[in-house]
């Protein structure tokens, strides 16, 4: 959090400063206002400038009352901006525990590592020796197995010829008895939450576009070992996962090979995205994203529940309206539901294509749980009553 970064000999170094100027900016607004001026919230960053975060926070004043220092029980807004140069999801996670702890007066040691042991480790030789035998194994996932696909998804719009990242979002639920029924056909296989929902992912994605090699990318966290828990910095890692649903295989025999393509990829997950495409020298296409233009997310970390003594805080509502990729589908594992967010590019997609995605998504985990010994071809995107629709209700001629 007193990091900036500089660059020296045309590679970017961090500089961390003994002490930088911080303030809180606080501003009093109408209930009408808010919205506008948390939008003007989050602008670039300059890197060479600390720290790389901003924090603000709005009043809320009730119309036609006074002003909020005579009620005390008017709703205040807390919002804080971070550069991701200096922060991962997880490091959100600690910033909020840690930041309840230090209201409520509790003092920490210090820490035995700072991210910079972090980087200085990455560039130890040991750990050189064991970059260059995972470079191997990316390499081979990219060339020995034919050419690179593309994923070309049916699109209201025409893809813009210079990407747009105009985004939005719509959340929807799994939740109740199928639940524990998914997770114990999952783990049936010998395969977690996350293999097998990478599974259905996959399935949808190559009914949707009629392939059968596919392309997702999907974070890994990078803390791999227990000094780095609690260290807030940017250890996220993108991978590349390359599966083929291809329609003449079973779920089951689909969800065995996700599973074992999943722990090569963790296995071999300290090898940058950013050099694999150098190394593979992809032609560069301006209206997309390199290797990939979907992405699958599941976390079990979430906003932990805010408690402090006096005060009630709650996570607030605010819509995104950016996309980084053309799909990017985020699930949060709370045990007897799953919460899915999934975020779309509006240049490509109108809201209803993707209700109708998410429609789909559904269906197919349902056939699944019906019928796991299914070949993927005769999984249905649509259930027998709007079949029935469509093929004869809509056709009664």
């Amino acid at each position: 959090l007193r990091t900036s970064f500089e660059m020296m000999a045309e590679e970017p170094v961090q500089r961390i400063h003994e002490q930088v100027d911080f303030t809180i900016g606080s501003e009093e607004v109408s209930e009408k206002e808010q919205e506008g001026i948390i939008d003007k919230f989050v602008y670039p960053f300059n890197l060479n400038q600390a720290p790389l975060l901003r924090v603000g926070l709005v009043k809320a004043r009730i119309e036609n009352l006074a002003p909020l220092s005579q009620w005390s029980s008017a709703p205040l807004v807390l919002l804080l901006d971070m550069h991701h140069i200096i922060a991962d999801g997880i490091s959100h996670e600690i910033m909020i525990q840690e930041f309840m702890r230090l209201y409520e007066g509790e003092e920490f040691p210090p820490l035995r590592l700072q991210y910079k042991d972090y980087t200085w480790w990455q560039t130890s030789q040991a750990v050189k020796q064991e970059i260059e035998r995972q470079e191997v194994y990316w390499i081979n996932r990219f060339t020995a197995a034919g050419e690179i696909p593309i994923l070309n998804l049916p699109t209201d719009y025409a893809r813009p010829s210079v990407q747009s990242f105009t985004g939005s979002i719509v959340d929807f639920k799994f939740e109740g008895g199928p639940i524990q029924t998914l997770r114990e056909l999952f783990l049936h296989q010998g395969c977690t939450l996350y293999m097998g929902l990478l599974a259905v992912y996959n399935i949808l994605l190559s009914r949707l576009c009629g392939q059968e090699d596919i392309v997702v990318g999907t974070p890994a966290a990078g803390r791999r070992y227990t000094d780095l828990v609690n260290i807030i910095g940017m250890f996220v890692n993108t991978l590349a996962l390359r599966n083929y649903p291809c329609g003449s295989k079973t779920f089951k025999e689909f969800l065995v090979e996700v599973k074992q393509r999943v722990l090569q990829a963790f296995d071999n997950q300290d090898y940058q995205f950013e050099t694999l495409l150098e190394n593979l020298e992809l032609k560069r296409d301006m209206s997309r994203n390199p290797l990939f233009d979907v992405v699958f997310a599941l976390q079990k970390f979430d906003i932990p529940h805010m408690q402090i003594p006096g005060l009630e805080l709650y996570p607030y509502d605010y819509e995104n309206l950016t996309a980084k990729f053309d799909l990017n589908l985020m699930g949060t594992d709370k045990g007897g539901k799953l919460e899915f967010i999934l975020e779309y590019c509006t240049k490509l997609f109108e809201t209803g294509t993707i209700a109708r995605y998410i429609k789909y998504l559904k269906q197919i985990t349902w056939n699944i749980l019906e019928n796991p010994g299914n070949e993927i071809r005769e999984i249905r995107l649509i259930s027998k009553k709007e079949k029935q629709k469509i093929l004869y209700d809509f056709n009664d001629t």
